[in-house]
């Protein structure tokens, strides 16, 4: 998925966890995705967003996309709508423009027993997903 990104448009991947250290005045627009793991954005997303946000995030074209369960439901796909994405916007110094949110897979064979478990019990009580593997 990546490489056909980079091969359709002149961008650069990066992972947030490996960004620390990236100069935003080498780019004229960026894009940031995150997902949802155990209720929370990983911290790394509120590092960067608050060390760049004042003195390059504000003054370039940019947008975020977050990636959660939640956003299975109709009624929980736009940003204003989402908890997760909500609470993470009013939180930011980031003024972005634009900002999507999708719903994301659940790889139940990715997870401990008890995991899967304490999954298909949060899934069953929200009316979400409980098969637990992928059909043919």
């Amino acid at each position: 998925m990546v490489s056909k990104l980079q091969d359709r448009l002149r961008c650069e991947v990066i992972d947030l966890l490996q960004a620390e250290n990236v100069d935003l005045s080498q780019y004229q627009q960026v894009m940031i995705g995150a997902s949802i793991r155990y209720g929370h954005f990983n911290s790394a997303l509120d590092k960067f967003v608050k060390h760049r946000a004042e003195t390059k995030l504000n003054q370039m074209p940019s947008a975020f996309f977050a990636v959660n369960l939640t956003a299975r439901k109709p009624e929980k796909r736009l940003p204003q709508t989402n908890v997760y994405t909500h609470k993470f916007l009013l939180a930011s110094p980031w003024q972005l423009k634009q900002c999507m949110v999708f719903a994301g897979a659940l790889h139940y064979p990715r997870y401990r027993w008890f995991d899967r478990i304490m999954i298909q019990f949060i899934m069953c009580m929200t009316g979400g997903e409980k098969r637990t593997l992928a059909r043919k």
